[in-house]
Order: C-alpha cells, then structure tokens, then sequence
C-alpha cells in the first residue's frame, strides 16, 4: 500500500482504543472480536495472528509448577475487568480443572502488572504476548484470532488493508506465524506437568488419522505420500515435544466413520471440527488450535444484504457448515458445488450469487485476475474451529 507509518505510545488496552475513539490514531491492533468492540470500532476482515490467555506468576516462585492445580487453587489471581481471558477463566479454566480460587479485579494491564510486582497477587490472568524474562508461565488456555481495527465508518482504510494482507498470506502462508515465533517464542515453548512425561513414557506408538484432500490445511504429498500441510506442523511439533511415537494414516469422506476408525485401529484425529464436541460422544476434544474463517465473496457490484434471498454457491465437502450459514442467514438458498472453482464458475456465469466457504479456500482464487472484480465479506459468528481428537471407543476396545 505504500503507506507511512507513525507509531503512538500507549499505556494499556484502554488508553489505546480511547486513542482509536477520538482519532488520534487510525489502526490497532490486536483485537479480539467481543461484542463492546464491535459496537465502537469496525474490523478488518482477515486476521493478523493469534493470541491466548496465559497465567504468570513472578519468576522468583520456584515453587510454583506449570498446571499443578492442587498449588495453583490456592493462589490469588488478578484479572483485568471486562476482559474476554478474565472471563474464559473463571467461566470455564477453574471450572475444568477443579479451581474455585481468590481473584481480584483491576481496571487495566498496567495496574494488573503492579499487583504482581508488589505482591497483592499471586499470579495474573493476561495476554500470553506479556512474556517477560521476570515472568513465569503457569498455564495457558483459549487461543482467539486477532484483528486491526480502526474508527467506525473507515471501512475504505481496513478494505487496502485486507487486500495487501490477502497478498502476503497468498504469497507466504506462513509468514504470520513465522513472525508469532520470532517475536513471540513463548509460542513454540513446550510445558509438561510431571504427571504427563510419566504418562507419555507408557505408550505405544499412535496412529493418527487426518481427513485429507483440504489442502493446505490437511493433504497426502504426493512427491513422498506422507502427512502433509499446516495442521501436519502442529500435530508433529507436539508428537516431537512430547516424546510421542506418531504413525499417520489419511481419511477420506468414504472410510471417515465409527467402524473404519475401530478396525484400522485409529486412536487420535489429527484436524477434527471442534464444532462436533458437543454432539458427538465417540470423541474427546482438545482445545482448538486453529480457527478457520467463514467469508462471502461478493461482487464488486453486489450490494450484500444478509436479509436477501441471496444465491449463495458452497462446495459439497461443507454441508455442515451451510447448516450453520442457513441458521443465521435464514434468506440465503444454498446451492452446492464439487469444487471452489466451480463455486466462482457459478457466480461468474449467473448461476449464483455469492460464494461462501474457508478464507484458505478462497484467498488464492481471490488473487488471480480473473477474479478481481471480487470481495470479501466477512460472515459473522459461524467460524469453525479444528481441533485434535480421542477415539473413545478405541481405548475401551
């Protein structure tokens, strides 16, 4: 974009999109999607990284061990007020792990940092990307996608910058998360309780099942036949971590069920929807590590409504997704396609009106010319997110 850059100190999380408010800065970022953001401030459409709520206590306390709950429920925390990792805590962290401890609210970050720093805290609930040398991780939890936003009503400001973003990530799908590792190691850091590595050293080799053909999320190379892709990364990150004997197997549509999963004796998915958790009770679920968003590409001359009886083209491999779509865009009439080529066939040839599908999905088709009378549109509340997955049935066999 050739833009000019002037960057503006700011305290803390408050003062910062106080700043963004009254003009006296144009982008921030990061920023969560939460309903009192949405209400102040208008959002890029694709991401900027990922950020997670972490616990740190003081470096000092040596006595404190990386998710030893029984300690950690007898600590006092400090959490900032109205934050969304304040809330995911208590809400849902001590829940899990069996905590019911003391916690004392601040107004922002700076004051949260202070508490700590005199001792009125124990340990304090915050942005993971607060990594310091005189800060010690205790756990981690709920890994959300981040954003720039700006001022409402400079949407044309956040539209060049959606469009020099989706070159970059089409250029370099990985440079986000190459820059999250170079200025945030903490990231690719392992932590392992004493009762994990005892656990690890009792099993056998997995075999881990991937549902493939979703390039480049999940895909089988065919140079050399193995696991490939960006979930690849993360799941052999964690077998190399952990100390975990791995044997990778792919999926597809015809054999992704119960009886195929028992008999070829599949332990673990490696890219399974974190949406499925709650219906079904053949799996357990790790927390999602990666979200995947939903978009439109609508026509440069299109006026989007979501309350139209829009046309909207999905690839078939999606009926899922397009029962969430259907629930929320209750107008749309959903019509499906063997690919995303043919999806953007569909709307070039009148057959429909809008695509939809992932944002890994349609960024590259995005980028050829053929296409440049298009845009995106993000569509609200109906992101997916992936996940690992226990085969229950497979351990009681």
């Amino acid at each position: 974009n050739h833009w000019k850059y002037e960057y503006v100190k700011c305290d803390n999380w408050v003062d910062a999109t106080d700043k963004l408010e009254s003009g006296a800065i144009d982008l921030l970022a990061p920023a969560q999607h939460t309903d009192a953001l949405d209400e102040r401030f208008d959002y890029a459409v694709l991401t900027m990284g990922t950020e997670a709520a972490a616990i740190y206590t003081k470096a000092s306390h040596t006595d404190f061990l990386y998710e030893d709950f029984d300690a950690m429920n007898g600590l006092v925390y400090g959490c900032a007020e109205n934050s969304t990792f304040a809330k995911k805590f208590v809400g849902e962290y001590t829940v899990q792990n069996g905590m019911d401890p003391e916690i004392k609210y601040y107004a922002n970050t700076t004051e949260l940092r202070e508490a700590l720093n005199k001792g009125e805290v124990d340990a304090i609930v915050t942005n993971i990307m607060f990594a310091a040398d005189d800060l010690k991780l205790l756990g981690w939890f709920t890994p959300l996608p981040v954003y720039y936003i700006a001022q409402k009503g400079n949407q044309a400001l956040l539209n060049d910058l959606d469009k020099a973003m989706m070159e970059i990530m089409v250029k370099e799908p990985s440079f986000i998360a190459n820059l999250e590792s170079q200025y945030f190691p903490i990231y690719d850091s392992t932590h392992i309780t004493y009762a994990e590595m005892q656990y690890v050293d009792t099993l056998p080799e997995i075999n881990v099942g991937y549902i493939a053909n979703q390039n480049p999320l999940a895909y089988e190379n065919e140079e050399t036949g193995e696991y490939d892709g960006i979930t690849s990364k993360v799941v052999n990150k964690i077998a190399e971590n952990a100390g975990i004997q791995m044997k990778f197997i792919p999926l597809y549509a015809d054999n992704l069920n119960r009886d195929f999963l028992r008999e070829n004796h599949i332990h673990v998915l490696a890219n399974y929807d974190y949406n499925e958790a709650s219906n079904n009770e053949d799996f357990r679920f790790s927390q999602p590590y990666m979200e995947l968003t939903q978009i439109f590409a609508v026509p440069q001359n299109l006026d989007f409504d979501a309350s139209s009886a829009l046309r909207v083209a999905m690839p078939a491999t999606e009926t899922n997704m397009a029962e969430s779509l259907k629930a929320k865009y209750n107008a749309f009439d959903i019509i499906f396609y063997d690919t995303m080529e043919d999806c953007f066939a569909a709307v070039k040839s009148g057959e429909a009106d809008i695509v939809s599908g992932k944002r890994y999905t349609i960024d590259p088709l995005l980028a050829k010319p053929r296409y440049q009378d298009m845009r995106i549109v993000q569509a609200h509340g109906i992101d997916s997110e992936v996940s690992i997955a226990v085969f229950l049935p497979q351990l009681t066999k």
